[in-house]
């Protein structure tokens, strides 16, 4: 029973974490920006930044 449960706490954990993660990069999670320009964009925080652009909530 042990073991049963182990292997359906790995599936669970496995299929859970790259889920978690869809929504973030190696640039940071990605955010709303509105940039200098006025236009919005769905980009990397860093990307927004880098740009002069300002996160939006």
């Amino acid at each position: 029973m042990k073991y049963i449960k182990a292997l359906l706490l790995g599936g669970v954990l496995a299929f859970s974490l790259p889920s978690a993660a869809y929504q973030s990069s190696a640039a940071g999670p990605f955010v709303d920006c509105q940039l200098p320009d006025g236009s919005r964009t769905f980009v990397p925080l860093v990307v927004c930044q880098r740009a002069g652009g300002e996160k939006l909530f």
